[in-house]
């Protein structure tokens, strides 16, 4: 007999990871040593982030993500609001 596993499935895009709009934990460490903090904006959307993957995780089934548009910001064609160039930081 086949067991009906239920799953949870979210997808999430354009993160944006790295930019200084873009999602970003509380404190970043820099390269030089320093640290970027993020604006006020961007802590409400890490606190909206971290309640979106709670409540993911919450219903006790294994979680697939689905990762779509622009995860992280590295593309100095594009935009020059970049907490780090450095891609393994990145």
């Amino acid at each position: 007999m086949k067991e009906n596993r239920k799953i949870t499935v979210v997808a999430v895009s354009d993160l944006h990871v790295n930019a200084t709009i873009g999602l970003c934990p509380p404190s970043v460490q820099l390269d030089d040593g320093g640290t970027y903090l993020p604006s006020r904006p961007q802590r409400v959307l890490w606190k909206a982030w971290l309640n979106f993957c709670e409540k993911a995780h919450s219903t006790g089934n294994p979680v697939y993500v689905i990762l779509n548009g622009d995860l992280v910001e590295a593309d100095g064609s594009k935009s020059l609001q970049f907490v780090s160039r450095n891609k393994s930081t990145i």
